[in-house]
């Protein structure tokens, strides 16, 4: 019975979300770089500009997204104008921005992840979209397909913010739908690109990283049979025809074999209580609203985040977390980086939410 009425209740309040939203008033979460929650009463009169973190006091009150300031809607402009006109990478937009020392709305350094949530996300077109993702009932988060979301376009209202103050005014979106659609279109093309990489023979997880117990490099070395390739890590003493009798341990493992014991003994590595604990107490320096319960529940994520990655990438998440393999006759001994586990939980961690 009441969880027949906590289904209703969950159909009920979704479709009154669904119906401010195409309304054009926001559902929660951070405005972002260059945008500004304001809050209107029931009249759509302006009550002021929200800051970060800050609520609305009255249930009849709504919060809607309106341009930032100049200074910042500049940048995002000239974000999308290097992408398209100059083909910087979304990397290099970040280091550029760094280098002049803008800061995110969260003040933090750009990465290209910020850069491309900048760049993807249709607020910047004045668009309002929701139901991108669902969470409901204690069901795992779910990523919707588009015919699923919620949008209400040109969906801000005629107003500016100057100090913290809401005026009204006449106000397009900060990008224009042609620019949108030039760096979607890029976007687009960079995709299939990715794709093809993805279908390259993969790289050598391990190179650089894997070594014998006596301390010797093992090197990557393939052959190939028919149309089949075989891959292998060899030690350096068998390339150099070391005597046999000065030999120890394994010399030659199958490359695909060892590679995926490295990544399977991450991630048991990842599930234990000490290294949730240690990169728990490093993580909350930046991120005091997360517990070590839901760090450690992120870590248990490394299986998704892996599989969405190409080969290149791959490759890149295993030199971040592994300092180094030792091959030696009771098995494999892994040595992780204790800063890249924390810089891996970070990137897996839920999003600081700020509720409107």
């Amino acid at each position: 019975m009441a969880g027949e009425y906590s289904r209703e209740l969950s159909v009920k309040v979704f479709a009154g979300q669904c119906r401010l939203v195409e309304l054009g008033y926001r559902q929660g979460g951070a405005a972002g770089y260059g945008l500004r929650r304001v809050l209107i009463d029931e009249h759509g009169n302006p009550k002021g500009a929200l800051s970060r973190g800050q609520q609305k006091s009255f249930q009849t009150d709504r919060v809607v997204l309106v341009p930032g300031p100049e200074q910042e809607k500049d940048v995002v402009r000239r974000m999308y104008r290097m992408f398209v006109e100059d083909g910087h990478s979304e990397r290099e937009i970040a280091e550029a921005l760094n280098a002049e020392g803008h800061l995110t709305d969260l003040e933090r350094p750009w990465s290209r992840a910020s850069v491309h949530q900048v760049m993807t996300n249709e607020k910047y077109i004045g668009n309002n979209v929701y139901n991108k993702v669902s969470f409901k009932l204690k069901h795992k988060r779910v990523v919707n397909p588009r015919e699923m979301w919620i949008r209400a376009e040109g969906a801000y209202p005629g107003l500016a913010v100057h100090k913290g103050d809401a005026y009204p005014g006449e106000h397009d979106a900060i990008i224009d739908a042609s620019l949108w659609d030039e760096v979607h279109e890029v976007i687009a093309n960079n995709r299939v690109k990715r794709a093809a990489v993805a279908k390259e023979p993969s790289p050598a997880l391990l190179r650089g990283l894997i070594f014998t117990e006596t301390g010797v490099a093992m090197t990557p070395h393939h052959t190939k049979k028919g149309t089949r390739r075989y891959r292998y890590y060899v030690s350096m003493d068998v390339i150099k025809n070391r005597p046999k009798a000065e030999l120890r341990g394994p010399q030659r493992l199958p490359g695909g074999m060892v590679e995926d014991a490295v990544v399977g003994e991450i991630r048991r590595l990842l599930r234990t209580p000490e290294v949730a604990a240690r990169v728990s107490r490093t993580l909350r320096k930046d991120r005091p609203d997360l517990d070590e319960a839901a760090i450690s529940a992120s870590l248990t994520q490394f299986d998704d985040m892996w599989k969405a990655l190409i080969p290149a990438e791959q490759a890149r998440v295993v030199r971040l977390l592994v300092a180094r393999v030792t091959a030696s006759d009771a098995g494999l001994a892994v040595d992780l980086r204790h800063e890249g586990l924390s810089a891996i939980a970070a990137l897996m961690a839920p999003a600081k939410v700020e509720v409107a």
